[in-house]
């Protein structure tokens, strides 16, 4: 292989003895240099912006103009040209002070100029290299640091440089934005700053940091510049060079949502558990109530009972009235209601009922209604539905006793699988929101969070909510939805209801699927007949591969066929089969994701499997189309 040549280095000579420039000329070109030359300063500049010479040997005193003029129209030019002097004897204290300032070197116009002339060219060429060198090292470095900085910026977790002493030396764009400083406030300081102070005999956060080795905690607080904390977790790694610690890389993330959602959860659960309690309470209550109205009633009907004694009876009738009435209530907090749901037009619905919550609101308080006119229909029991409104109207006509608005907004959402603002408990898929809003006092943060426990009642024991609001939660839970609730003191209080929304045929009402589009294979089991032929239409409307089967018999005989091709499995079978026929293509392809259709009972065992996710059945076509994108998506940036 034949090596490239370097081109030749182009050298100008600028002198206005012209003698001595073709002297030096000749020589150049002998040596294996391209050398030009010009006799006097204007000539010098035009050559010099032409030929952009890798030198120049300038004359220190040309006739016309000097050589700092020369070097001033080069610099105006914005780039500058290393040079050599020519001088004359005489002139040395002159030469000495211009190579302070970057002169390269010099050559005496006198007899020795020849015999001296490559040396001068090889070492100011030399000099010439190792400072272009030395600039690109600079700038690819600069160009490093600039693209580390843009990688820990991109990080969304907090990240911070420390030296031994534990002194802040670096802080990544989500670390600022999570405390509140700009970076310039942090720099030098001590992290401590930010940090809890232990209590005594504790061991500190800083001497966590400064330790040799790596160290994790998930119980700590940071504090904002504003004077507000919130809990973290953090990783301290050492950071080494040359086999010893010299600072640490303190990585640390913001715990809020979590324990937010942590606290929902528990919540929920303990919700859940009340009601469950409360179903079976009632049941067990109301065969009572019946036993004691059938005898109220039994005595009623005796001739022989004076006055005063119907009089008890009347009181013992009224009271067993409430108590069916407490005893519904309970029920529909245990989601243990007969339910009869159809579609529904939300407008129209809210609309019609209406003067029942100005009703339940009372005087004083108007009801504003913002609906978007392409609602979607949902799937409820418009009896159940009218008691939640209604229940919801009456605790915000309670805050509003000196007047006020109910606000009551309705929208459709989508809500996706890895999305922060997806409550835990629902599937992702297309939902109708329904927000109601009161412009009353608020609830203090204590009381928010149990503000669906029944029975609540205020701190002051002033004011009991009875249970209307554990009302509202039963049913909408047994309705399919979510409903949260959110307040501000002294700004009113927010329920938020969701529902799912109600699919007809392929296009549930103009929902734009193409965002969860994929060209995947995709191998489902469906015993129902109609479900499979519509799931098998939608995904491949979508771009999806399918094979269908009605059994995991079936199943286990398309996947034989199809092998490596088979990209996710969603598989429908009760209990414990659809796992067991997961773990078994396992056996060939462990890393093959799937979606598990789970039903009431389905073993816990299903959240345990990776790249496993979990619908419930009866599931819509739309929640399986978001699971199906969301777990292809998270395996795929899982393997990147």
């Amino acid at each position: 292989m034949t090596s490239a040549v370097a081109p030749a280095r182009t050298i100008l000579v600028v002198d206005d003895n012209a003698g001595l420039v073709d002297l030096l000329q000749r020589n150049l070109t002998r040596l294996g240099y391209v050398a030009a030359c010009a006799t006097n300063a204007v000539d010098a500049i035009a050559k010099l912006d032409q030929l952009r010479p890798d030198l120049a040997l300038l004359d220190l005193n040309l006739k016309d103009r000097g050589f700092e003029a020369i070097g001033e129209a080069i610099a105006n030019r914005g780039r500058a040209v290393p040079c050599v002097l020519l001088a004359e004897h005489g002139s040395e204290a002159r030469v000495a002070e211009l190579m302070q300032h970057g002169v390269l070197d010099y050559l005496m116009k006198d007899a020795a100029i020849l015999d001296l002339l490559p040396a001068v060219i090889r070492k100011a060429l030399g000099s010439v290299e190792r400072r272009r060198r030395l600039q690109e090292s600079e700038f690819n470095l600069g160009q490093l640091r600039r693209n580390y900085e843009l990688l820990l910026n991109a990080v969304g977790e907090g990240l911070c440089g420390l030296d031994l002493e534990g002194r802040i030396t670096f802080v990544n764009a989500a670390g600022l934005r999570m405390l509140g400083y700009d970076a310039g406030e942090l720099m030098g300081q001590d992290l401590s700053i930010l940090a809890d102070r232990p209590a005594a005999g504790e061991r500190g956060m800083k001497q966590n940091v400064s330790s040799d080795t790596t160290f994790r905690c998930q119980d700590q607080f940071f504090w904002r510049k504003d004077g507000t904390s919130f809990p973290i977790e953090y990783t301290s790694t050492p950071v080494r060079e040359g086999g010893r610690q010299v600072g640490s890389v303190f990585v640390f993330r913001d715990l809020s949502k979590r324990r937010e959602l942590e606290d929902q959860v528990r919540q929920w659960q303990k919700l859940e558990a009340v009601g469950r309690l409360a179903g079976g309470i009632a049941h067990d209550f109301n065969n009572l109530l019946t036993v004691i109205t059938g005898y109220n009633d039994l005595l009623r009907a005796n001739p022989s009972l004076d006055e005063k004694g119907r009089g008890m009876t009347r009181e013992i009738h009224d009271a067993a009235g409430r108590a069916t009435t407490l005893t519904r209530q309970l029920l529909a907090f245990g989601q243990k209601q007969s339910l009869q749901p159809r579609t529904l037009r939300l407008a129209r619905f809210l609309n019609q009922i209406k003067p029942h919550l100005v009703q339940a609101l009372g005087e004083g308080i108007s009801v504003d209604l913002d609906i978007l006119s392409d609602i979607r229909e949902i799937h409820a029991d418009p009896r159940q539905l009218e008691q939640v409104f209604v229940n919801l109207a009456s605790y915000a006509g309670e805050s509003m006793r000196s007047g006020g608005r109910l606000i009551i907004v309705a929208e459709n959402v989508t809500l996706r699988g890895h999305s922060s603002n997806r409550p835990p408990n629902l599937s992702p898929g297309e939902f109708v929101c329904v927000s109601v809003s009161d412009t009353g006092p608020g609830l203090p943060e204590d009381l928010l969070r149990q503000v669906f426990d029944p029975f609540l009642t205020s701190n002051d024991g002033k004011r009991g909510y009875g249970l209307g609001l554990a009302t509202v939660y039963g049913i909408v839970l047994q309705s399919g939805g979510h409903i949260e609730a959110s307040s501000v003191e002294g700004a009113g209080t927010t329920f938020r209801l969701f529902f799912p929304a109600k699919l007809t045929g392929m296009t549930p009402h103009g929902v734009d699927l193409s965002d969860v589009a994929g060209e995947e294979t995709v191998l489902l089991v469906e015993p129902d007949s109609a479900l499979r032929s519509l799931n098998v239409r939608i995904l491949q409307g979508l771009g999806y591969r399918v094979l269908d089967a009605v059994d995991i018999a079936e199943a286990e005989r398309l996947f034989r066929v199809a092998g490596r091709d088979v990209e996710v499995v969603v598989a429908y079978s009760p209990a414990q089969s659809a796992i067991d026929f997961i773990d078994r293509l396992r056996k060939t392809r462990s890393d093959l994701p799937a979606i598990i259709v789970a039903t009431e009972g389905s073993p816990a065992e299903l959240n345990g499997h990776s790249a496993l996710a979990r619908i419930d059945y009866p599931y819509s076509p739309e929640q399986l189309v978001y699971a199906l994108r969301d777990l292809l998506d998270g395996v795929a940036s899982a393997i990147r």
